[in-house]
């Protein structure tokens, strides 16, 4: 006997469950290869769709029945009940495999990672090596040395100043190998505030958390990658390369809404870490410290911490210009020429000059000054620093101005350079 009754629409919904189960698996870990997380985007709906036809049709076209009609004996609206105990094992194993895919692309993907809360401890810089200065929206402590060698401040030209910020300043400390970049704000939208991305953050509880998150990592997540594909096509974006918190620096002497916190992100490959800090302040805005070293640079990121530690977060710049305009106003560079000091000193005053330009961008004098003083530098320092920095310098000033004098004076400056 075939013991064949009618199918029960309860029967055919747990067919279709085997089915969507199947698809499920199999565009999962296809997503790693198209950079696509599961979520209830646009991007993602479109591939699901299209693997979903690719699964279906074929079967449907040659075979007759798909993979989930077949787990369940469907005929022609029949099934066959004395494999009962068959169909549901099957199905379990179709909804675990499932699970057992999304564990390994969501639940592992940085954006579903569990992420811990750490507290930083405050720093206060009493040595005559750091240089208290502020950067957009921060003020806080910078290295003047890095492994006993000055640090040197670069420009990265991108459209934006004079009505935007910079995009990227780039410090290098112990190049090519250890440099920190100081990154413009760039607030993502429909990223929540500080409060509901900081639930967020520690507890994944939500899909609208998990959508949050979303918003506020997936951008340097992809630039993480885009740096590095070769090692996330090796590690398919396991979560040992990657590590998420929340960080705070507490302090009694800083108000709630000046102290700093926000995600920390680190990844990791063979030969390369990068850890980025993503300042949320509590007005919304997003501001990053990105540090890019080698596995062996673990002082690197002690000092990345302090600066961390040190730092006071503002929802306004003019805090910031107030003290920069105060430090500059001493500034003389004639006494420095025949100084010992004078790599060091000139260095300073360009981070000064650096500072002032990143609260202000569209400060023509300041582009001026640190085009004089990095051309000042072009024989101490690597001639590609310097030419890169003066070619950056004079796209800015011509944005900024391109029939002031100044302007063709910093220009002649990076012809000769050249």
């Amino acid at each position: 006997m075939g013991f064949q009754h009618p199918a029960l629409k309860s029967v055919k919904i747990f067919s279709l469950l085997v089915d969507f189960c199947f698809i499920f698996t199999g565009f999962t870990f296809s997503s790693i290869i198209i950079d696509a997380i599961p979520l209830m985007n646009i991007k993602t709906v479109v591939f699901f769709i299209i693997f979903g036809l690719i699964y279906w049709i074929p079967q449907r076209l040659f075979l007759g029945k798909t993979l989930g009609e077949r787990s369940w004996n469907l005929q022609q609206d029949l099934v066959e009940i004395r494999n009962l105990f068959f169909c549901f094992i099957t199905t379990t194993a179709a909804v675990f495999l499932a699970t057992l895919s999304l564990s390994h692309t969501l639940l592992r993907y940085p954006i579903g990672l569990r992420a811990r809360p750490w507290q930083i401890s405050p720093f206060v810089s009493l040595e005559k090596d750091w240089l208290t200065t502020p950067f957009f929206y921060s003020l806080g402590s910078w290295p003047k040395t890095f492994h006993e060698k000055p640090v040197f401040y670069t420009l990265t030209y991108e459209v934006g100043p004079p009505k935007h910020f910079l995009a990227h300043i780039t410090a290098h400390w112990d190049s090519p190998d250890i440099q920190l970049i100081l990154e413009g704000p760039k607030t993502p939208p429909d990223s929540g505030t500080q409060e509901s991305l900081k639930n967020c953050i520690l507890n994944l509880n939500s899909y609208d958390c998990l959508i949050l998150r979303e918003n506020a990592l997936s951008r340097h997540i992809n630039e993480i990658q885009a740096k590095h594909p070769e090692s996330f096509q090796q590690r398919l974006q396991l979560s040992s390369s990657w590590t998420l918190k929340w960080f705070t620096v507490p302090s009694a002497l800083i108000p709630p809404e000046n102290q700093p916190q926000g995600i920390y992100l680190s990844a990791a490959g063979e030969d390369w870490i990068e850890d980025r800090f993503i300042f949320i302040h509590s007005n919304g805005i997003h501001q990053t410290l990105i540090l890019e070293r080698t596995p062996g640079s673990r002082d690197a990121f002690e000092v990345l911490q302090k600066i961390v530690g040190s730092l006071r977060i503002f929802n306004e710049l003019d805090s910031g210009r107030d003290w920069v305009n105060e430090k500059l106003k001493g500034v003389q560079l004639s006494p420095l020429e025949n100084s010992p000091f004078f790599l060091e000193k000139l260095t300073e005053i360009q981070a000064l000059l650096v500072s002032k330009i990143s609260l202000d961008p569209g400060s023509l004098d300041a582009y001026y000054h640190l085009a004089g003083t990095t051309f000042m530098l072009l024989h101490k320092l690597p001639r590609s620093f310097a030419r890169t920095n003066l070619e950056a310098i004079s796209r800015f000033a011509f944005d900024i101005n391109p029939l002031d004098p100044k302007t063709g004076e910093i220009k002649e400056l990076w012809n000769r350079a050249k």
